[in-house]
């Protein structure tokens, strides 16, 4: 046991070390957890805004290449489209393609008024390296820079299998044999046809190495590549390439960026961006080492300068605190002299220090004891003239049922005996609404309860209403708030059946849904059309305050209250009714068997 870290903490440094060290200790904790939590979070934050500028500068880049990139593919399609709808174009290429001997005359002519303008073309766009038209025939007489053979063609790498409407990535020109061959081309290869059948085939072209010169870049810390929608890697991968090959496996398919984690331990900025033009991902990859060194660098220095300022703040709070013990002492006199029993004791007030604050802070919770003693003494002379009221009004109301009993004896001698069980009903009523219960009852008091109401109601008029009840035996021992299912009964035969002069039933159902209890009166009298259907819902709400002498729905708005207090707004009265037909008002609450 002895030991037992805590044991030590607690026997030997709280009673060994002095009150000053301790106190030291607390102010320098308590300093030092928010310093801390500051610290790592403007550590965090430097990390974070040289991680953002990072992806703001990629996010740039990106936008820039996948921009340049979309241009010139589209260039390239609106190009290769002027070409085919080029009318002369075609049925030159018809005519070739049907074997017809064209006359000089026919190819300078075509040279002069279509080639040379197609060319033109080509030239006045900056992004496109070539656009070629392979015809079909293999024996033509070419037209360069634009119109070629098919065997031309045949040296191209593409030219096996390709797919028309699709593009090829980076490979080399090495259409003619001797010469300077441009390497890293991207073309559009589109084919021509009539009637179905290919007359040519056209290839435009543009330069990966002009468009997207940072595809080809040699820095080790960078990494950028077209990712094709067939699979095919465009770009100079190999100095990444097994990182290349771990990301394209788990590359998100949106645009954006975002940081990922390698099996290597090296941490990279992934910044993706569809060209849906050449159906293919920009993919821009850096190694964030050298943004994460510089950040634990300056971490470091940082952490090393606190330290420095938490040792000299740890020495200068240790002196303070001692030169206060002097005062903290005669304000634990103080205290001790309070708990003695010694209650018209004041602490001493030195100076202006923390100390003193204390000390008035002491001689305030001191007066406000003082207060709460007095207070305490004048709330129980209260509750003793409280329990003497209670007691006076529970003889009063024996009083009075000893009152009714001794009426209904009289009557009974008489031979009264609607008299007698009327005052019996009476008594019910007095009885069920002046005991002291808590605020739920079962179902079956609350609905005996309404049975007396009715039974002196009768009396009062010459047609009978009729309490009809429907429900599951098991439901009557479910707890309800009192008088919840009564004001709702009253306002029925008040103002539901008024004008009614032959006897009338009042329905009541009750069932149990889940875990709520659904119960329902229903009167069968003149109704309520849509608009007072809404102005009671808003009184018994309390939206609506109801103004005038006219108080149907206020009785209801007392229950919708109480319900919402005992069990939240989830739960309440509605009303639903027909103009003429009925009226029938819904009381949802939770399903309880026990008293709360």
């Amino acid at each position: 046991m002895k030991n037992d870290p805590k044991y030590y903490f607690k026997k030997r440094f709280l009673k060994e070390v002095s009150l000053s060290s301790q106190i030291a200790a607390v102010i320098f904790i308590v300093a030092l957890i928010p310093t801390a939590i500051l610290s790592a979070v403007f550590l965090a934050r430097i990390q974070q805004t040289a991680e953002r500028e990072r992806m703001l500068e990629t996010d740039k880049l990106i936008q820039k290449s996948v921009f340049q990139a979309q241009r010139a593919a589209e260039l390239c399609g609106v190009s290769t489209q002027t070409f085919i709808n080029t009318p002369d174009l075609k049925e030159y290429l018809i005519r070739l393609s049907d074997n017809e001997k064209i006359s000089a005359e026919d190819s300078i002519s075509f040279y002069r008024s279509d080639i040379t303008s197609l060319e033109k073309l080509v030239i006045a766009n900056p992004y496109l390296y070539q656009i070629r038209v392979y015809s079909s025939a293999d024996d033509i007489n070419e037209m360069m820079p634009v119109l070629y053979s098919g065997k031309r063609m045949e040296k191209m790498p593409w030219s096996k299998g390709y797919t028309s409407g699709s593009w090829y990535f980076d490979y080399t020109d090495a259409l003619f044999q001797s010469g300077s061959h441009e390497e890293h081309i991207a073309s559009y290869i589109t084919d021509i046809e009539n009637s179905d059948e290919r007359i040519g085939t056209i290839e435009a072209s543009i330069s990966l190495a002009e468009i997207m010169p940072e595809l080809y870049s040699s820095d080790q810390d960078d990494c950028t590549f077209l990712l094709s929608d067939s699979g095919e890697i465009v770009g100079d991968v190999s100095h990444m390439r097994q990182s290349v090959d771990e990301i394209i496996s788990s590359l998100s398919v949106s645009d954006g960026i975002y940081k990922q984690r390698l099996s290597d331990g090296k941490t990279v900025l992934v910044g993706t961006g569809r060209i849906d033009t050449m159906n293919c991902v920009y993919v821009h990859v850096q190694d964030m080492s050298k943004v994460i060194n510089e950040t634990a660098f300056s971490r470091n220095v940082f952490l090393c300068v606190l330290s420095a300022v938490f040792i000299l703040l740890a020495f200068l709070i240790n002196k303070l605190v001692n030169r206060m013990m002097k005062g903290l002492y005669r304000l634990f006199d103080c205290i001790n002299d309070f708990a003695e029993g010694q209650t018209d004791v004041k602490a001493e007030v030195y100076g202006n220090n923390e100390i003193s604050r204390m000390a008035v802070q002491v001689n305030t919770i001191l007066d406000r004891i003082r207060q709460l003693m007095a207070d305490n003494l004048a709330r129980e002379m209260l509750a003793k003239e409280s329990q003497l009221k209670a007691l006076q009004n529970q003889i009063n109301a024996h009083f009075i049922y000893n009152a009714l009993e001794s009426i209904r004896m009289m009557a009974e001698i008489d031979e009264k005996y609607e008299i007698a069980d009327a005052v019996t009903n009476l008594g019910k009523l007095l009885r069920y609404g002046m005991k002291w219960t808590s605020g739920e009852v079962s179902l079956s008091e609350e609905l005996e309860y309404v049975r007396n109401y009715l039974s002196l109601m009768n009396l009062r008029f010459d047609n009978e209403v009729i309490f009809n009840m429907n429900g599951e035996l098991s439901l009557m021992t479910a707890y309800i708030p009192k008088m919840s299912i009564q004001p709702i009964v009253e306002n029925a035969v008040v103002h539901g059946l008024s004008g009614i002069n032959s006897d009338t039933v009042i329905d009541f159902t009750a069932e149990k849904c889940g875990d709520r209890l659904i119960m329902k009166v229903t009167d069968h009298g003149c109704g309520l059309d849509e608009e007072q259907v809404v102005q009671m819902q808003s009184i018994i709400s309390g939206k609506l305050k109801k103004s005038g002498n006219h108080s149907n729905g206020i009785g209801l708005n007392n229950v919708q209250e109480r319900i919402n207090t005992a069990y939240g707004d989830g739960f309440g009265i509605f009303v639903e009714s027909v103009k003429g037909e009925y009226t029938s008002v819904t009381v949802e609450i939770p399903y309880i068997t026990v008293q709360s």
